[in-house]
């Protein structure tokens, strides 16, 4: 039988037994223990993400999205065996629960359900693809990305870095600072480098932090951390943000162009800024030469996506 996409007021209701033919179920969201600590993005991420970052839609906009066209992905979910009255525990998706599950509080809909796809997975498998929809979806912060391969390694000791940076498309280098701020940082430090809003601590400097003197940690920490809460942004703040979701639309349109799904090829800097103008609200204050600067990282991301190999790993910044 085939299904409508649903969204939180106009699906019925099916039996968590009832599959589809593309073997997706419509789960009554109530069936469905989430976990939000368990979920290798932070919830301050999940949740809020976008409300004041022109780079990202936020919770906001995908509701929006799902009202306007239903839910287009299925989520990933797991036959729950930890006990409880909910069968199924999720993997992978977060977003688009709460997302639905915000429409069905709006709307007073109990019987509100969202389209999975029940996957029998080991706890190892669980956490690969809860980190790998993560980073691939949009850059998973450092910090959260730290969390992640902490998880993982608690799983499997004896994971490699090589291994865990080419299951989540991360250099062994990266994936080693990563290792190293787990393994030398205290745990309370960490916490409050993940649970901390904007992100105000980059890879960098904790790792510099993780090669010192651990008496040393806590007010170095302290004298690194720059409480985004309150900050007022200056002029010119925006262009960070633009700039990463220039190389975002470069990479998606390079990997389309290696598809030859589009031909962009022989495009000139004029006409990705075109697109970029078109996709990106910018500010009317925006200087020529700045959205100049934009449209060439849109077209170097571009040139770069098109021209990538099989095999490569994304190149990491420690700004993450």
């Amino acid at each position: 039988m085939t299904t409508t996409a649903p969204t939180a007021n106009n699906t019925p209701a099916h039996k968590t037994t009832d599959f589809n033919r593309d073997n997706i179920l419509n789960i009554p969201l109530g069936d469905i223990k989430v976990d939000s600590n368990w979920n290798s993005r932070s919830q301050h991420d999940l949740v809020n993400k976008g409300k004041n970052d022109d780079e990202y839609t936020g919770i906001e906009g995908l509701i929006e999205s799902i009202k306007a066209n239903g839910q287009d992905t299925p989520v990933d979910v797991v036959k729950n065996t930890s006990g409880g009255k909910q069968p199924f525990f999720l993997v992978a998706g977060f977003r688009r629960y709460e997302a639905l599950r915000q429409i069905a509080e709006t709307q007073k809909n109990p019987t509100a359900t969202i389209r999975a796809v029940v996957k029998e997975l080991n706890p190892l498998e669980m956490r690969l693809l809860n980190l790998r929809e993560n980073t691939a979806r949009d850059n998973l912060k450092g910090a959260d990305l730290a969390k992640g391969i902490e998880d993982l390694m608690v799983l499997n000791p004896k994971l490699t870095q090589t291994e865990i940076g080419l299951a989540l498309n991360r250099s062994q280098p990266y994936v080693g600072k990563l290792i190293k701020i787990n393994t030398s940082v205290a745990k309370d430090i960490r916490d409050h480098w993940r649970g901390t809003p904007g992100n105000p601590v980059t890879v960098g400097e904790m790792y510099t932090l993780a090669n010192k003197d651990p008496k040393e940690h806590k007010a170095l920490y302290d004298a690194t951390f720059k409480p985004a809460e309150g900050q007022e942004k200056k002029p010119g703040d925006w262009v960070n943000g633009a700039k990463r979701k220039a190389e975002q639309l470069g990479t998606l349109f390079g990997n389309l162009q290696r598809l030859h799904q589009i031909d962009f090829d022989g495009c000139l800097e004029d006409d990705f800024l075109a697109v970029l103008e078109d996709t990106v609200k910018l500010p009317e204050t925006a200087k020529s030469r700045v959205k100049k600067a934009l449209a060439k990282n849109m077209k170097d991301a571009f040139v770069k996506a098109r021209d990538h190999e099989e095999g490569e790993t994304e190149e990491e910044t420690d700004e993450e």
